[in-house]
């Protein structure tokens, strides 16, 4: 948000009014919202056009202790307290987020739970593709390969990755352990401190493919290939709002370990699809690493439940219920004005 004190929100509020006059919107359907979408939303409530909202993270979570949130501004948070109420209904893509609408004093009859989706026919059309292999992308064959997916960020708790592998290896010491993200190099920094570098590989972000559609390039054919080469997925956050990393990962049949996190434990069940230790839990998640890598019965069971979890989140079953949102939420507004 900008510091400077003039306010442009008159040529906001002209510019909403202007596109809804001008295309006469039935509905609109704010995702990840900022500071404008909010203030576009008064506009549109004057206009007594029907509104969703769909917060998605940073724009509804706060957890300052690990520098996340966009509410930390207190302007921000302010737009928040202030015109949250004026959606005509708010998607909570997990309970965590419902939790926060809650909080803020929102009623859940108006909150619809609708998660995340995750297309399982892509995974399925390359699980037995051979585009990729381990020698593909330097990973060993004779080892087992610890997978973990994202940007590393305070709240994903990658710091504690170090003194995961330096515990696990007193016990269990056939392994790499492979991060795939941005801004990863300061774990492998503090790998080398603790003398444990050597299990940890660190490989960039994969990118999307030039010129493709980007719902059927997400994720990468490569990311989802270096899922199915990995044997075990952990990540060890302090916080999420969803996770769809978690969907990722049981669609390519890894056993999943993590934390008692918000958000988190909104997809993994203990000892269902998932081993869950304490947030920081170093120790835990060592153990928990090992048990899932000696016990083959365990892992199968997290595997098979895995498999049908993510079902849930099929991609056509998370239209369906966005498409019967819109259908009730236009009803209850055409309802209202007629009364």
């Amino acid at each position: 948000m900008s510091n400077v004190n003039l306010s442009i929100d008159w040529l906001l509020e002209k510019q909403v009014e202007y596109f809804q006059l001008k295309y006469n919107y039935d509905l609109w359907h704010f995702n990840l919202i900022g500071p404008n979408g909010l203030k576009a939303v008064r506009v549109l409530k004057k206009l007594g056009i029907p509104t969703i909202g769909t917060f998605r993270g940073g724009d509804i979570q706060l957890y300052p202790e690990v520098s996340y949130g966009l509410r930390k501004e207190k302007r921000f948070d302010d737009l928040i307290k202030n015109n949250i109420h004026l959606f005509d209904c708010l998607t909570a893509i997990s309970k965590t987020v419902e939790l926060e609408y809650i909080k803020l004093g929102i009623n859940k009859k108006k909150i619809k739970l609708v998660p995340n989706f995750i297309n399982l026919v892509r995974y399925k059309d390359l699980e037995n593709s051979k585009i990729f292999n381990r020698e593909t992308f330097n990973w060993p064959n004779d080892k087992k390969i610890i997978l973990t997916v994202g940007r590393n960020h305070l709240k994903k708790g990658y710091s504690y990755i170090p003194e995961i592998i330096k515990n696990l290896i007193k016990d269990f010491d056939n392994f790499l352990w492979v991060i795939i993200g941005k801004g990863c190099n300061e774990i492998m920094y503090k790998a080398k401190k603790l003398g444990v570098d050597s299990y940890l590989k660190i490989e960039d972000e994969v990118g999307l493919s030039v010129g493709k559609n980007k719902l059927d390039n997400i994720p990468p054919i490569k990311l989802i290939m270096m899922y199915y080469c990995a044997d075990v997925f952990c990540f060890p956050t302090i916080v999420e709002t969803f996770g769809n990393v978690y969907l990722e990962a049981m669609a390519t049949g890894l056993p999943i370990i993590t934390t008692n996190a918000p958000g988190a434990r909104d997809i993994i069940k203990h000892k269902y699809n998932g081993l869950i230790s304490n947030v920081h839990g170093v120790n835990e998640m060592a153990e928990n690493i090992k048990v899932i890598l000696e016990d083959t019965k365990l892992e199968e069971k997290l595997i098979f439940n895995g498999l049908n979890e993510v079902k849930k989140y099929n991609m056509i079953k998370i239209l369906k219920k966005y498409n019967t949102i819109y259908n009730e939420t236009l009803t209850q507004k055409q309802s209202a004005i007629t009364v």
